[in-house]
This record gives C-alpha cells, structure tokens and sequence, in this order.
C-alpha cells in the first residue's frame, strides 16, 4: 500500500469532474438544518461518526448564528462552495472524526485520488500536525471517545502544524486500493497515544475520492 500527498493553500478551487466514490463530499444533502441545540453531522443525510462523539455541522440556511455559515460559534469562515461544512474538535480524551460509506468497493491495486480541504477555527490558537483518513470493510460505530489508536494509510503530516484560519487548505493524496474498502474515517488519530492533544476545532469542506 502506498500513498503519495501534497498540501497547498488554496481558495475556491472547482473540483475536477470524476467518479465521485463520496455520496456528499460537499455536506450538501440535509437530513434536518441544525440548530444551537442539536448541530450533530447526524444533521446530514450521509455522514455519521464512528465513537462516542458528536462532530458539528454548519449550514448557511441555519436559522440560528451559532451554527450558520460564514459566522457561527468558532469565527468565521466562507463555505468553499454551496453552503454548509463540517467540524471536528481534538482535545485530550475526546477526539471527534467523521465518517462516510463509500459509493462502492474499490478495486485492489488500483489507484485512486483523496482530497479534501480543512481550515482551522478561528476560536482555537493551538495547531494539530497530522490529520489521517482510514479506510473500513464497512461502516463502524464501536470505537472510544478517547480516539482511534491505528495509524491510517492515508496521513498527512505538517511539522508546523495546519493553523490557517483564513483560507481553505487542500490536502490530497494518491491511495492504492486492498479492495476491501467500502467506508473511511477522516480525523486526527493517536496512534502513539499518549502524544498531547492541542484544544483545537478544525472544519472540513469537500471530501472528493475517485479513481485516478
């Protein structure tokens, strides 16, 4: 298994038409719009997570400022494109992540394109250095609040660590499929555990996956 990947900054960027393998790759397919109360990715007809946690969910028809886009509780931020995204907060002994079934199974040895973009919230000084996607044979709920201790195939690694809060960041990568991939999780993951976890509250726009 191998894995090849770039960072650069960039700021709405039209995504390249592909087989989309992400059934919502832009957050864009409402279940309910969220409120202060209840701003749960569950919000979103496709997306879930897999521990005891609750990853947030912003949309700009939102009728309450907390969870709306561009402004809500932790600054501001433009959606990249339409209108909603994603957030996950990393703190010690709460790590949330998201998760999302795949389209269909990828195909073994074949080589496919990851990329996404996050930014970080205003709101949260410190900087996270690695963030991970991993792939599953399906969809899973049965891992701890406390994070996932495996290191993910796909890892993306920033010594100074990912801190810009004004522009949407484009992590990328190439991923040679095992074929049993029908689902991924993407987060922060400590794998070496016990390594620090900074305050941090990072939002993600556009999941994209698809066959190079």
């Amino acid at each position: 298994m191998k894995h090849i990947f770039s960072l650069s900054f960039l700021v709405l960027i039209s995504i390249v038409k592909a087989q989309e393998l992400v059934p919502d790759g832009g957050f864009e397919n409402v279940q309910r719009l969220p409120t202060k109360e209840s701003n749960h990715i569950f919000c979103t007809k496709n997306w879930v997570t897999p521990n005891a946690t609750n990853a947030d969910y912003y949309h700009q028809d939102a009728e309450d400022g907390a969870v709306s886009v561009p402004l809500n509780r932790f600054g501001k931020q433009e959606a990249h494109s339409g209108k909603a995204y994603a957030g996950i907060c990393i703190e010690e002994n709460f790590i949330e992540y998201i998760e999302s079934p795949l389209t269909q199974t990828l195909e073994k040895d074949k080589e496919y394109l990851i990329e996404f973009y996050i930014s970080q919230a205003d709101f949260r000084l410190a900087k996270v250095k690695e963030f991970g996607l991993m792939f599953l044979d399906k969809v899973r709920f049965s891992y701890a609040k406390r994070g996932i201790p495996n290191k993910p195939p796909v890892n993306f690694y920033l010594k100074k660590g990912y801190k810009n809060n004004k522009d949407w960041v484009k992590l990328s990568a190439t991923y040679t499929a095992e074929g049993f991939e029908k689902a991924f999780i993407l987060g922060y993951f400590n794998y070496d555990y016990p390594k620090g976890y900074p305050k941090k509250h990072i939002i993600i726009l556009m999941m994209f996956l698809s066959p190079k």
